[in-house]
């Protein structure tokens, strides 16, 4: 199996607990905060360009936290602003540096050794047909593509 076969249905089973009801539930209080963070942002100004005000940065944060799902918010938000300006620019750049806080977050935790029960655990213990470990590369890719 090449790179180009993990856009197949199959090859992206591993992620379907992820992104199952049942797991983004634990993630709600955290939608909601930014819902309505993002409701009563533009309600103080009286308007709202909806894409770039609401449905972006909304959307953007919550796939963020969902993939990274990091404790420490320093490093939350870095990740937040790439998804951010990636949905908004979707500039060749925002996807660089998307990548390289996916390549960071991964090294970390395959260096560490920590295992967790969630995306970014998953796509480290993940496998092709072939059973080989998806490479760097492929995890990026996954995370960026998402």
């Amino acid at each position: 199996m090449c790179s180009s076969d993990l856009g197949t249905a199959g090859s992206r089973r591993f992620l379907n607990p992820y992104m199952s009801r049942s797991y983004l539930l634990k993630f709600e209080p955290r939608i909601r905060e930014e819902v309505t963070g993002a409701l009563e942002g533009f309600l103080k100004v009286g308007e709202c360009e909806f894409n770039r005000d609401f449905a972006v940065p909304v959307a953007s944060h919550i796939l963020a936290r969902v993939i990274f799902d990091e404790g420490d918010e320093q490093r939350m938000a870095r990740a937040l602003d790439a998804a951010t300006r990636m949905g908004l620019e979707n500039t060749p750049d925002t996807f660089v540096d998307m990548a390289m806080i996916a390549g960071e977050f991964l090294a970390e935790r395959e260096k560490e050794g920590e295992v967790r029960d969630d995306l970014l655990g998953a796509l480290l213990r993940a496998t092709v047909e072939d059973g080989r470990p998806l490479t760097q590369e492929e995890r990026i890719g996954v995370v960026t593509i998402l």
